[in-house]
């Protein structure tokens, strides 16, 4: 006796509906985007003539993901890209004070390849917040700012890339001990306007492979913080400025405990 087989074969469709811009000649940006500021984000949002399918990116930083995203699934003619300042903005200061944020970026209708549709805006915002100094010492505070190396106790100016050194502030007020001072908005400015941020608003270190935690005295007005000395890539020289900040232990900013809350952020 004889057995034919017979195979029997399932045919499985996947139906998928894909919404796709591909006609990349003729995309564009209309008009001209819209930008907010605010004190942590600048905000980019723009409208479309097809689905913006592509990537937002800020030129220069394409390896740090907070200054990137990818729009591959929009189905809409428009996008919003909400862009880290700390992270994704050039920093500069005016005279007066005043600072400059500015980041050019770079609008892609295709999210791999650049196309002939693909704009860059120069987006800039300017930021005339005084920062916060409490008055109770502000007129009468002598303060001052040391770098010396780990191992030595006399200030110095010139340094190797990788010393160990410690950043030391003091500060001689007329009533050190109903005063507490706060460390804050710290950054290295380069001869070239170059800006790296150290220690943030909050006095929470941004980049601990630059600077080490602020170690407080709760006698004297005196603050520390251990560090490596590093180099800009294009210049050999520049400066730290940071903001002093004071605090009569009678007013309400004297619960202010900065070193508690850089933990919880980071939890």
């Amino acid at each position: 006796m004889q057995y034919s087989t017979v195979q029997v074969i399932g045919l499985v469709f996947h139906f998928v509906v894909c919404v796709v811009s591909t006609d990349f000649d003729n995309a564009h940006v209309m008009g001209v985007p819209q930008v907010t500021c605010s004190s942590k984000l600048i905000t980019v949002t723009f409208n479309t003539n097809i689905p913006f399918q592509g990537r937002i990116s800020v030129y220069n930083k394409l390896f740090i993901p907070a200054c990137n995203h990818d729009y591959s699934t929009n189905i809409q003619k428009n996008a919003t890209f909400h862009m880290d300042i700390l992270k994704c903005a050039d920093t500069s200061f005016l005279k007066n004070g005043s600072r400059i944020l500015k980041a050019y970026v770079e609008i892609g209708f295709h999210p791999l390849v650049m196309t002939n549709s693909d704009r860059t805006f120069l987006v800039e915002c300017l930021d005339n917040t005084i920062l916060p100094i409490v008055n109770v010492a502000q007129s009468f505070a002598d303060c001052t700012h040391l770098v010396r190396m780990a191992s030595e106790w006399s200030s110095m100016t010139e340094f190797h890339v990788g010393d160990a050194i410690v950043h030391e502030w003091s500060c001689k007020l007329p009533n050190s001990a109903k005063t507490q001072t706060f460390l804050t908005n710290c950054n290295a400015l380069s001869q070239n306007g170059q800006v790296i941020h150290l220690i943030d608003e909050n006095g929470c270190v941004i980049d601990s492979e630059l600077m080490g935690d602020v170690v407080y005295n709760d006698h004297v007005p005196k603050l520390y913080a251990r560090a490596r000395i590093f180099k800009f890539l294009t210049d050999d020289k520049y400066r730290i400025e940071c903001t002093l900040e004071f605090c009569n232990n009678g007013s309400p900013c004297k619960e202010r405990v900065f070193v508690s809350l850089c933990y919880e952020f980071v939890l």
